[in-house]
């Protein structure tokens, strides 16, 4: 009897080990499946990243401004978010000191310029109010502004003297946007998925699906930092996106027609790895810190040249990894043309704009305006 116990004992253990394995398999095939489903063209691009310095650029510092004038007198800037319109030949900006829309003449703009328009705004949740504007794009063809704004979740829409239209909803924070034939593009704020998961059919202002399938290989932290900028040079022929990953490196994705035409990255940066993103606590609140790669992106049409600003993020973090801030020009086959080191280092949310006509590229801070001037050798 004990030794038939025994054999059953025997028996029934080694039929739940065999189950135990195969659910384990199971279990293991799923995790395969699902690591290759959730792969997209940046995880399985094996292409070797190009680097070639061809320095035939400088960029000349003209002056910082950062001050204006109104009627009572010389006042301040806040502006870190700037755009133009050619049409209209002025440049905007959002001014967060005073929660104003500010806008000047551009050829004539320069400290202590009087503005063309102020457009007073408040901060709140209703009509013609907004809480942080993160980005904003002027669009020619329409004569409207777009504003995102990253604590109200929304894309703003204003008419040429700048009178709300209508707001977009949406169920993530924006960070920057990018116009491409008639939709407007809109990347995430440190997000879990790669980026534009949703974009604006300008033809009726309609929420509709984005571009790129999501991504979610890596850790916790990882995706956090997985966000994607990107400006998109667009005709009714062809689509081509300049991309980058802003963790871990500093790569520049060239792409066209959904395929990576190559990869590419500054000399002063090729080598540089990106410090792990680590959480801190503030106030018993969880924050992720670190350094981004890249801040802004901008593209020259007719220039056919790429201008990026690197890295942003805690100054001493930057310090101690050795990384700095540079504005480079890139020429469209990703060799590196002007490498501009930003000193001292300025680690804020910052942005670029690149005024065509007078071949001027404005860098604007939470506290000026740099104005630098394109100078070929």
């Amino acid at each position: 009897m004990k030794l038939l116990n025994l054999q059953i004992f025997q028996f029934s253990y080694h039929k739940m080990k065999r189950e135990r394995k195969k659910i384990l398999l199971f279990i293991f095939a799923i995790f395969i499946l699902c690591t290759v489903s959730a792969e997209n063209i940046f995880d399985s691009y094996k292409g070797k990243v190009y680097c070639n310095s061809k320095k035939s650029i400088q960029l000349e510092l003209i002056e910082k401004i950062d001050s204006y004038q109104s009627e009572s007198g010389t006042e301040e800037f806040s502006p870190k978010i700037v755009t133009l319109s050619s049409k209209n030949n002025q440049i905007i900006f959002f001014n967060r000191f005073d929660h104003k829309i500010i806008v000047f003449n551009l050829d004539t703009f320069t400290n202590e310029s009087k503005p063309l328009k102020i457009i007073q705004k408040t901060k709140g949740k209703g009509p013609n109010e907004l809480i942080y504007p993160i980005d904003l794009f002027y669009d020619d063809n329409r004569d409207r502004l777009y504003i995102a704004d990253l604590k109200n979740f929304c894309i703003y829409i204003y008419d040429n003297e700048f009178n709300e239209i209508k707001r977009i909803k949406l169920d993530f924070r924006p960070y920057r946007l990018f116009l491409s034939l008639n939709y407007l593009n809109i990347t995430l704020y440190d997000s879990t998925i790669d980026f534009c998961t949703q974009r604006i059919d300008l033809n009726y202002d309609k929420l509709i699906d984005g571009l790129f399938e999501p991504s979610k290989k890596g850790s916790l932290l990882e995706k956090k930092y997985r966000n994607m900028l990107f400006t998109i040079n667009t005709n009714e022929k062809e689509s081509k996106f300049f991309v980058t990953r802003n963790y871990p490196d500093f790569t520049i994705y060239s792409i066209k027609s959904g395929n990576i035409e190559k990869a590419f990255c500054n000399t002063a940066l090729l080598k540089k790895k990106l410090p792990k993103p680590k959480y801190k606590i503030i106030e018993n609140d969880k924050k992720t810190w670190g350094i981004m790669a890249f801040s802004d992106l901008a593209y020259s049409p007719s220039k056919k040249l790429l201008f990026t600003l690197t890295t942003h993020g805690w100054a001493e973090l930057a310090e101690k990894k050795g990384l700095n801030r540079y504005i480079c020009i890139f020429d469209e086959n990703g060799n590196t043309l002007c490498e501009y080191k930003i000193l001292p280092y300025n680690g804020a949310e910052d942005s670029l704009i690149f005024d065509e006509k007078n071949l001027i590229i404005y860098y604007a801070t939470y506290d000026s305006i740099w104005k630098l001037k394109i100078k070929k050798e």
